[in-house]
């Protein structure tokens, strides 16, 4: 065989091993890469997770708030009408004592007139 021959297959046979090492090399370093940058990305979606989490819980509790907060008002509400209704109604039968007191001492003062009428209806009668 030749020398010649024989020193360039070992020269392709060795470019091959290093082109393989190399290839080994770089498929080792992406592999790497690429599990790191994998579990960067299941971080980051744990995190957005918690974040979601956290903010559907300030909500329920927001929501609670404003629900407890409406039911407040609401009672408020109703308590504030009747006591209105109330003091209306106390009102209402304050005026009508008064009424009632007003035209009593009116029939009082009519009362005497009567007697004095048949005094004089007896007079003209005459």
């Amino acid at each position: 065989m030749d020398l010649g021959l024989v020193r360039e297959k070992q020269y392709i046979f060795r470019v091959r091993l290093i082109k393989e090492k190399i290839f080994i090399q770089f498929k080792k370093e992406w592999g790497e890469k690429r599990q790191k940058s994998q579990k960067r990305i299941q971080e980051r979606e744990k995190e957005i997770q918690e974040l979601r989490q956290a903010v559907d819980s300030e909500v329920e509790e927001i929501d609670w708030i404003f629900s407890d907060l409406i039911c407040s008002i609401e009672r408020k509400h109703s308590e504030v009408k009747e006591l209105i209704r109330a003091q209306e109604k106390a009102e209402v039968t304050s005026l009508q004592m008064i009424r009632v007191s007003s035209l009593s001492v009116s029939l009082l003062d009519l009362k005497p007139y009567p007697a004095s009428l048949s005094i004089h209806a007896s007079l003209l009668s005459m």
